[in-house]
């Protein structure tokens, strides 16, 4: 009798721990293929871009997923798909990166009509904004290593217009 509580015990605090911890239901998307660990590592100037936003446009047009990230000081994005699982699908895609920079001061504009001062600035070739036009294309495949590097030339500072 006293092993019969205590499996219901061990029984009950393994389905409490299986609930808490998420383990009982998948949450992954419907139709999710596997994803390929994969690193983008960008470069300007031959110096690693912090701070830009790296998105990868898949060539298959049955590919619904988005691709992303954003590169830290080594100038590298560790890639997610829809923005939660580490990866991407297997494919061939164009990558596209943008990284701005404002010189507005951090704080708030006393302008009522919201109106703030200060330039907003591109710093990275519009070539590699577009979809369309990038230059840049990367092949992730299983047996590839997974790091792929995109160089985006030379250093840019296009101000943008105000809205």
């Amino acid at each position: 009798m006293n092993m019969s509580v205590s499996f219901r015990l061990f029984s009950y605090l393994t389905l409490l721990l299986c609930i808490t911890s998420g383990c009982s239901t998948d949450d992954r998307p419907e139709g999710l293929p596997d994803l390929q660990p994969l690193v983008v590592k960008v470069l300007q100037s031959g110096s690693p871009l912090a701070g830009a936003s790296v998105r990868l446009i898949p060539n298959d047009a049955t590919n619904p997923w988005a691709l992303g990230g954003t590169t830290d000081d080594n100038g590298e994005a560790a890639i997610q798909t829809n923005g939660k699982y580490s990866g991407a699908p297997l494919g061939e895609y164009r990558v596209t990166v943008s990284k701005l920079q404002s010189d507005t001061p951090a704080t708030a504009s006393d302008d009522p009509s919201g109106a703030v001062e200060g330039k907003t600035f591109q710093l990275v070739d519009l070539a590699y904004q577009s979809q369309q036009k990038t230059p840049s294309t990367i092949s992730v495949t299983a047996e590839d290593d997974s790091v792929k590097i995109v160089d985006v030339g030379a250093a840019v500072k296009k101000q943008l217009p105000k809205l």
